[in-house]
């Protein structure tokens, strides 16, 4: 929150830093993500800082601004790959903040950037295996296969060894099956981002966002290093299509968004000559205000109005956009509540139920044997995962089909569906 502030104020001032604010801290994803011990809210994070630096950099270049942007450049890198498109496009964003930019921006303080950047990532990994070299490496993915049958096996690899070995696995790693719509397929869809990002923001966000869009269609130098970004970012995982499991994989867009609605603070006027522009951005936040509240505590399975709420996401969107498995805890309470000792039980996940007292028999896919049936979202719909924590991970996306048409008794956490068993 303190970079989306910073940021904001950089391009907009004050004010525009407060809107900022104000839209974030009302972001469901955010606050979801905010509790997940994951790399996403922290990639998040540093992408705020990264082009807060970077527009610093362009704009009063000194060693602290390059060094605040070699370390934005690094940790991102660190706790995700997805930081090495950010060392890709660090100059074209200078470029972009300043095209007439003095020469020691980028002949002195980007490499010094850069520089700290892969220094910071080797201090990540406590210096283990730093600089290992090729030969000591059994590589999965084709293109450190093909290097090291093109180089030397002394060769170093520049990383440390847990960097290089894991990297290695992300490349080789096969097409997850996706879900869009109803439809299950390997290679991914091209619209699966658009989709996400609509039906998984507020409608508020959207319409400030295109408020602030319309208060002035042309873009300031300062705006383009964040539109620039965005927009790369977006068409590359568009277009790769290689992990459409959840829209966590662009949550970095919702601070830009939040900053972007930042624009607000310099609009003035009325639209078709009645309505104050300030005072509908004013409404539009409370409408957040209200859509936050509504959707409190089952924030991870957050979807708006358009998509039919958390019950009618999974028409759409199925994975990580849904299903993260939160919904054992309200399950156990529910239980309890009910006073109902032993369950079926399907449970999308890689934990045992019983960790959290949870009594239950597995539920694949024969009859279930108690009168209480629960079953993970995902695995309902179709999305097959391991089952309580165990080996079995059902075959066929219709082996819970039976249930997809009863009234579920209780929808738990957005992510667990209770069912009196039919008979």
């Amino acid at each position: 929150m303190a970079f989306i502030f910073g940021y904001a104020r950089e391009l907009y001032g004050e004010a525009g830093a407060v809107v900022a604010l104000a839209v974030a801290a009302l972001c469901p994803n955010l606050l979801a993500h905010g509790a997940l011990v994951t790399p996403d809210i922290y990639l998040a994070a540093a992408t705020v800082g990264f082009l807060w630096s970077i527009e610093c950099l362009a704009r009063r270049p000194s060693a602290a601004a390059a060094v605040t942007l070699g370390i934005c450049l690094g940790f991102s890198v660190a706790v995700k790959f997805t930081g090495i498109l950010y060392v890709l496009l660090a100059p074209l964003l200078l470029r972009l903040a300043k095209p007439v930019a003095p020469r020691r921006v980028f002949l002195r303080w980007l490499p010094a950037a850069l520089l700290l950047a892969f220094l910071f990532i080797h201090a990540a990994y406590v210096f283990d295996g730093s600089f290992s070299r090729l030969g000591e490496f059994s590589f999965s993915s084709s293109l450190y296969q093909w290097l090291q049958a093109h180089l030397p096996g002394g060769f170093p690899t520049f990383f440390p060894r847990h960097f290089v070995r894991a990297l290695d696995e992300q490349l080789a790693e096969r097409p997850y099956l996706a879900y869009l719509a109803g439809e299950f397929n390997r290679g991914g869809f091209l619209s699966y981002y658009a989709v996400a990002f609509f039906l998984r923001t507020p409608i508020a966000p959207l319409l400030l966002g295109g408020l602030a869009t319309a208060s002035q269609l042309r873009p300031a130098r300062k705006e383009l290093p964040l539109l620039a970004f965005a927009l790369v970012l977006f068409v590359f995982f568009s277009l790769a299509r290689h992990k459409n499991i959840g829209l966590r994989y662009l949550l970095f867009l919702f601070p830009l968004l939040a900053v972007w609605c930042g624009r607000l603070s310099s609009v003035s006027g009325t639209i078709a000559g009645r309505i104050p522009r300030r005072g509908l951005a004013a409404g539009l936040w409370l409408l957040l205000l209200a859509s936050n509240l509504l959707a409190w505590p089952d924030y991870l399975a957050f979807f708006n109005s358009a998509a039919g709420g958390k019950e009618g996401g999974h028409r759409y969107l199925l994975d990580s956009n849904l299903d993260w498995g939160q919904g054992l805890i309200e399950l156990r309470d529910f239980l309890k509540e009910e006073r109902i000792d032993k369950i079926s039980l399907a449970y999308a996940g890689r934990v045992n139920p019983e960790f959290y007292g949870i009594r239950y028999d597995d539920l694949g896919g024969e009859p279930p044997t108690q009168d209480v049936v629960a079953i993970s979202a995902n695995l309902l719909w179709g999305r097959m995962y391991f089952v309580n924590g165990k080996k079995f991970w059902p075959k066929s996306t219709e082996t819970y089909a039976l249930y997809r048409s009863l009234e579920p008794w209780a929808i738990l956490g957005g992510s667990i569906y209770v069912y009196r068993r039919p008979r």
